[in-house]
């Protein structure tokens, strides 16, 4: 009888121990979230320390940021020529388009 009670009171401990909210199965779910969570900083630190070397480049260069401004915002010196090279999804509008449509208005 003695053992039975035993027996019973180690399986509920066991249970608790395993399925209970500090369980062992809520705490593999938890290093599974702390490991998503890691490795997602260790991406944004990557993310930031980039950052932080083209800021020192725009800041520094200024080969690179002439570059930058020609290509982000399509900038261009006198004597050069700008094209623009779209991808088959992009349209087209011109300064007309706009005009045409201002005037039927």
């Amino acid at each position: 009888m003695k053992h039975i009670l035993f027996l019973l009171i180690l399986a509920g401990l066991l249970a608790y121990l395993t399925f209970g909210n500090n369980g062992l199965l809520q705490y593999r779910d938890l290093v599974k979230i702390r490991e998503k969570y890691r490795k997602e900083s260790m991406e944004y630190d990557l993310k930031i320390s980039k950052l932080k070397e083209e800021i020192e480049l725009l800041k520094n260069d200024r080969d690179y940021l002439e570059m930058v401004i020609k290509k982000e915002l399509n900038f261009k010196k006198k004597d050069e020529d700008l094209f623009i090279i779209l991808g088959k999804d992009e349209a087209v509008y011109s300064n007309r388009d706009n005009q045409s449509s201002k005037k039927s208005n």
